[in-house]
C-alpha cells in the first residue's frame, strides 16, 4: 500500500484492516500511526478499553488474538498495536501463525490491528519491482506502507508548508541552508521548525534568514546514504569515512550505501560531459530534472574532478557493488573503504 493510499483511507473514515508501517522515516510512521489513532479511537472516554498497544522483539500471536477478539467497549471499532517486532527473524513456522492470525482477525472486522517495524527488522527488498519474498509473503495478509526517507525536494516543500503554517516567510535558498546544516532527519527538522519560529516571534520577526539559521538551528553531521553522498559530492575523505564506520555500526546494508555512491557518481560523470559540450546549465537542469541549486553544486564537484577520473571512480563503484553483494572482505564494508581511498 502506498503512503498516498493510507491518506485515501484514512480521510474516507473506513481505516478498517491490518497493517504494518516500516521504512526508514520514523517521523512518518509515527505521524500516520496518530492519524490512524485518531480515525479509530472517537470516544475518548473509552481509548482505555478500546486501544492496546503491545511491544517485544517476538510477537506474542496468543495475546493480539486475545486482544483481537474482545469486543469494544461503548464503541465502534477497536486498535491494537504491537510495536518493536522482529520479522527478520521469522521462519516459516511464524508466518504459518500470524496467516492464521490474521484469518481469525477477519471474524472480527471492527478491530484494526497495526504493527511498527523498524527498518532493519523487516527487509521489504527493492520496492516496487523486486519486493523481498518476505515481503510478498506479508503482503497478502497486511497492508504494508514502507514510509521511506523523503527526498531533499520532498524535505523542502515540508518545511515550507510548516513555516507557513507558523507565519514564516523562508526563501527556497533558506530552507537549503537549514536541509544543508540540520540535516535530512524530520525528527530532527521538526525541532528546528520549532526553535526557528519560537526565536523569530521572541524577537518580533516573520522572515527566516540563512544568518538565522546559522545562530540558532544545530549542526548534524548524517552518517547514512545521505550523509556519505554529500561527503562523497564534498570530496571529504573524513565525513565519508565516519558515515561508513556509524552504518557499519548500525548493520546497514554495503550494497545499498554502494548504490547512493554509483548514483553520485553517474550524475556527476554526466553532468561533467555535457559542461564539456559547452551544453548551459538551465538545459543540463532541465534533462537531468535537477534543481539548479543541486546542479551547481554537481558542477562545481566535477569540474574539480575531471571526466577521466569520474568515469575511473564509475568503474570503481561496479567492482565495489560486486564485492558488498558477495560479502567480499570480512563484511563486505571493505569494498566501500577501497572505494572512498581510491576515489578522494
Amino acid at each position: 500500500m502506498l503512503v498516498n493510499e493510507l491518506k485515501t483511507k484514512l480521510k474516507s473514515g473506513k481505516p478498517e484492516g491490518w497493517y504494518i508501517f516500516c521504512g526508514e522515516e520514523n517521523f512518518l510512521k509515527r505521524h500516520y500511526l496518530g492519524e490512524l489513532r485518531a480515525a479509530i479511537l472517537t470516544e475518548p472516554a473509552f481509548d482505555a478499553f478500546n486501544h492496546l498497544v503491545m511491544e517485544g522483539e517476538k510477537v506474542d500471536y496468543g495475546a493480539i488474538a486475545d486482544a483481537v477478539k474482545a469486543p469494544p467497549m461503548m464503541a465502534e471499532r477497536k486498535l491494537v498495536e504491537w510495536h518493536l517486532g522482529d520479522f527478520s527473524a521469522m521462519r516459516e513456522g511464524d508466518l504459518e501463525k500470524l496467516h492464521a492470525l490474521r484469518e481469525e482477525g477477519k471474524d472480527y472486522p471492527e478491530t484494526t490491528v497495526c504493527f511498527l517495524v523498524d527498518a532493519e527488522r523487516l527487509d521489504v527488498g527493492n520496492l516496487p519491482k523486486r519486493p523481498s519474498k518476505l515481503y510478498t509473503a506479508l503482503s497478502k495478509d497486511f497492508s504494508i506502507v514502507c514510509f521511506e526517507k523523503s527526498t531533499e525536494a520532498a524535505l523542502a516543500t515540508w518545511l515550507d508548508r510548516h513555516f507557513k503554517h507558523e507565519g514564516i516567510n523562508a526563501s527556497p535558498a533558506v530552507i537549503r541552508a537549514l536541509l544543508a546544516q540540520s540535516g535530512t532527519g524530520m525528527d530532527a527538522l521538526s525541532g528546528e521548525v520549532t526553535k526557528l519560529c519560537c526565536y523569530l516571534k521572541a524577537n518580533g520577526r516573520d522572515t527566516l534568514t540563512e544568518e538565522d539559521v546559522a545562530l540558532v538551528a544545530s549542526r548534524v553531521t548524517e552518517s547514512d546514504a545521505f550523509g556519505l553522498s554529500n561527503a562523497i559530492l564534498a570530496g571529504n575523505a573524513d565525513a565519508a569515512y565516519a558515515c561508513l564506520r556509524d552504518m557499519k555500526l548500525r548493520k546497514v546494508e554495503p550494497a545499498m550505501a554502494v548504490s547512493s555512491v554509483a548514483r553520485i557518481y553517474s550524475d556527476l560523470l554526466t553532468v561533467a560531459e555535457f559542461a564539456a559540450e559547452g551544453t548551459p546549465p538551465a538545459e543540463i537542469a532541465a534533462h537531468m530534472k535537477m534543481h539548479e541549486y543541486k546542479l551547481s553544486l554537481y558542477l562545481k564537484a566535477a569540474q574539480g574532478r575531471g571526466i577521466d577520473r569520474l568515469r575511473a571512480a564509475l568503474s570503481l563503484c561496479r567492482r565495489a557493488d560486486i564485492a558488498a553483494k558477495t560479502g567480499a572482505g570480512a563484511d563486505g564494508y571493505l569494498s566501500l573503504e577501497l572505494l572512498i581511498a581510491r576515489t578522494l
